[in-house]
């Protein structure tokens, strides 16, 4: 059985991923076969026994190095994505694979350390939105794609927050750049946003001239929505997010246990240079252009 060591138990996926691999009954009734959650690191103990025995995962470590030599392969699930680096680092020079759930980091250097020390140990590594792998949201950028033909615009829009205590809008505003980026592809040249509160509003422009909007909305009931505007037509879809988790850890295990890279090194680095490019913006008042 392949044995996975998660890395941060304030996170609510914790949960969520062990009992999916764990519990006979899996998490909400879904199950994912093929690897185990044996060990379990957290800063807070009592929240992390929380998991552990929600999990059902063996053995709690008091510090992240405790379990090398006892997992083949790590997720990292920490909030604040600033600190993504510095725990998964000693795990990838030593040649384990390594999930990073979102966002990957909230800096590109810390993001291009990460992919050059994976490269180098030639180990398995990714980083994403369990919700960009959801089967449904994946069954209607198909469908829009060829009912709708050459894209006009388009907005996604999902949670966030500029104040968030993990990082401000890195948290989670991933969500919905992973989304826009899943749909509508990579190439994002310029961004420019206008905070409202907590709330910011984002145009990216593609090497195209494609501009696509991000709402990321603190407060409400904004869900995972996603408009797109063709040529031929115009589609809307909301995220299901009830399967999400499962059908991410599918390729969740195939980069820990096969190797996979689902995502290229410039595809794990576009969608925290955008998120950093619309903190700048905030910033500055005015457009930021992605390097």
């Amino acid at each position: 059985m392949f044995r996975i060591g998660i890395i941060g138990s304030d996170n609510s996926h914790a949960i969520a991923f062990s009992q999916l691999l764990n519990r006979e009954e899996g998490y909400n009734g879904m199950r994912v076969a093929g690897a185990r959650v044996t060990r379990l690191y957290g800063v807070e103990p009592e929240r992390t026994q929380e998991v552990a025995e929600a999990g059902e995962i063996d053995e709690i470590v008091t510090e992240t190095e405790h379990m090398m030599g006892d997992v083949d392969g790590i997720i990292c699930v920490l909030r604040d994505g600033a600190l993504h680096k510095d725990a998964v680092l000693p795990f990838l020079k030593a040649g384990l694979p390594v999930y990073v759930d979102k966002p990957l980091a909230t800096t590109v250097a810390d993001v291009e350390a990460m992919i050059d020390t994976a490269e180098r140990t030639g180990v398995g590594f990714s980083s994403f939105s369990t919700l960009r792998y959801e089967l449904g949201f994946q069954a209607w950028i198909s469908e829009s794609r060829e009912s709708e033909g050459e894209a006009i615009t388009g907005i996604s829009t999902g949670p966030g927050d500029l104040d968030s205590e993990y990082s401000g809008i890195f948290f989670y505003g991933i969500h919905a750049v992973e989304l826009m980026l899943e749909r509508w592809g990579y190439g994002v040249r310029e961004v420019t946003a206008v905070p409202s509160g907590r709330s910011v509003q984002a145009v990216c422009r593609y090497d195209s001239g494609l501009l696509v909007t991000l709402n990321l909305l603190h407060g409400g009931r904004p869900g995972f929505r996603l408009s797109s505007f063709g040529q031929r037509g115009t589609s809307e879809h909301t995220l299901d997010t009830a399967t999400n988790y499962r059908d991410g850890m599918k390729i969740i295990l195939e980069v820990l246990a096969e190797g996979a890279w689902p995502l290229t090194p410039p595809q794990l680095t576009e969608p925290v240079a955008i998120l950093a490019a619309i903190e700048d913006s905030v910033a500055s008042g005015g457009p930021v252009a992605l390097a």
